[in-house]
């Protein structure tokens, strides 16, 4: 592939972004302007914001317990059990490093744009295959 073809590829994911990014915030609207003050969700969102609090405390008092890297990723895997062995990474790598740059709500709402934004890039990568 020339280098053409690659800044080809790239520009058609960048567009990819954009306009999954405009459909994101067209079907989320107006969660995109009031982003401080509204929690996107329904059904189950307070048990889900109930967990991702309890995950996050777990984490804080793993880091003030271990002491070195191996003993802290050895507790941090152990936290795949139950009743979250489902969700643990989604709290732990997304969601966390989420809450610490934007704090809550804006947390909440940036993974839900991201999640929406991922799925339209993840489409286009399909469809391109295809």
């Amino acid at each position: 592939m020339t280098f053409d073809g690659r800044a080809r590829e790239v520009l058609g994911a960048l567009l990819a972004v954009l306009v999954a990014f405009a459909a994101a915030a067209i079907i989320t609207w107006p969660m995109v302007t009031l982003m401080g003050d509204v929690v996107m969700g329904g059904g189950e969102l307070g048990g889900w914001l109930w967990r991702y609090d309890w995950h996050f405390r777990e984490v804080e008092a793993i880091q003030e317990a271990t002491s070195g890297p191996l003993a802290l990723w050895r507790e941090f895997v152990s936290l795949g059990r139950y009743p979250e062995t489902g969700n643990i990474l989604d709290v732990l790598v997304f969601n966390l490093p989420l809450e610490r740059f934007a704090g809550f709500p804006e947390s909440y709402n940036l993974k839900i744009l991201l999640v929406l934004v991922g799925n339209g890039l993840a489409a286009y990568a399909l469809g391109r295959y295809v």
